[in-house]
């Protein structure tokens, strides 16, 4: 089980929810209007404070989420099962691969573990910030240039 408090849900949560879904979704070939990508984050990140407060097991709380993402993207976006799931996925390893290779970095530049950071309130916010920004510069690239790993389908109503 683990405790995010509020302010972690409002600054933390919400935009690293909004970048990687939007990356996820362009990745995949869907480009829905942003102001319904930023609800669905919202509604995301409130559902993952949700069930991190679960008691599960480490990693079934992941599970959980990546099974909530491909819902809220398959029902709030009327999509495709197969390109929800495939941009749920995308934004998710998109997501790993950044912060598996940005927090190795960050841990030797402050010196903060990041045992440390996510015990402090407030550092749980301020330690992602640059992965975050990285991320929502990424998506936003993507995004803007139409570019995705896949072709939109013909049959989706989001296309650039």
């Amino acid at each position: 089980m683990d405790f995010m408090p509020i302010h972690a849900l409002l600054l933390q949560s919400i935009p690293e929810s909004l970048a990687f879904i939007s990356l996820g979704l362009s990745l995949a070939g869907v480009w829905p209007p942003f102001r319904r990508v930023v609800g669905l984050s919202v509604l995301y990140s409130v559902l993952t404070y949700v069930v991190r407060r679960l008691p599960v097991y480490f990693g079934v709380h992941s599970l959980i989420l990546v099974v909530l993402l491909i819902f809220i993207l398959r029902y709030g976006l009327k999509i495709s099962f197969t390109r929800a799931s495939l941009a749920s996925l995308l934004g998710f390893i998109s997501l790993a691969l950044v912060e598996t290779t940005y927090l190795p970095i960050i841990v030797k530049i402050t010196g903060i573990s990041i045992s440390q950071a996510v015990r402090d309130p407030w550092l749980r916010v301020i330690f992602p910030i640059p992965q975050e920004l990285f991320l929502g510069l990424l998506a936003y690239i993507c995004w803007r240039r139409g570019f995705s790993l896949v072709p939109p389908a013909k049959e989706d109503k989001y296309r650039v």
